[in-house]
């Protein structure tokens, strides 16, 4: 099977990512508009929790806007787990553009997997960039006099080296794996689609009748 280009999971990305903004939309708008309703003083009427169970508007307003922040931080994880370890083996933008994850060999992975594989996404490039702008950090406070420019550029290195290391080995490896594929055991196939080998039927006439009888 055909490795998953790089160019097709980002495309796949962008349209995962945008799903995903307009479901983080609507929790927004759910969510953010009963916060609002709770915040309002004297919202909360008597009658609406036990009597022997006091709880200020305020309070109630404060955890239903915690756990909304919960559920869009939480959003993205719960996406691609619930599809990338499907029967289907693809999100949405993965399924559009003809990509498929799967193990090393070709096996469903597991929930376990999906999640590993998405906070890795996240984790080995952070994990990158930390270790260059600690690096340029510790470079300044030994000089005496540091360049002004020096943390920003540390801080611009190391988010060109971070997608660098990131995706670096998909260019060279035969799998086309980036680093945290590498390391969650994974990888993206293309899944060729079917073509339809049968010819049409053509009606083919007699070379009798084709040709004109000669008078």
């Amino acid at each position: 099977m055909k490795p998953g280009g790089l160019f097709l999971r980002f495309i796949a990305n962008i349209i995962d990512l945008c799903i995903i903004l307009l479901w983080s939309l609507g929790i927004l708008l759910i969510g953010g508009g009963i916060t609002a309703l709770f915040a309002i003083p004297g919202f909360i009427k008597k009658g609406f929790f036990p009597p022997y169970v006091e709880v200020p508007s305020t309070v109630v307003a404060l955890f239903l806007g915690a756990i909304t922040i919960l559920i869009l931080i939480a959003l993205p994880y719960i996406y691609y787990c619930k599809y990338e370890a499907s029967k289907k083996m693809a999100s949405p933008g993965q399924a559009a553009m003809g990509l498929q994850i799967c193990t090393l060999d070709y096996k469903q992975i597991s929930k376990l997997r999906a999640f590993a594989h998405v906070l890795l996404d996240w984790i080995v490039p952070k994990a990158i960039e930390l270790s260059v702008v600690g690096m340029a950090l510790l470079l300044s406070f030994k000089t005496p006099e540091p360049p002004k420019f020096l943390i920003g550029l540390g801080i611009s290195t190391a988010w060109m080296l971070s997608i660098f290391l990131t995706y670096l080995p998909a260019l060279f490896t035969a799998k086309k794996q980036t680093l945290y594929d590498v390391i969650s055991g994974v990888r993206f196939i293309e899944i060729a689609q079917e073509e339809n080998t049968e010819e049409p039927q053509e009606h083919i006439e007699d070379s009798a009748s084709d040709q004109l009888p000669y008078s």
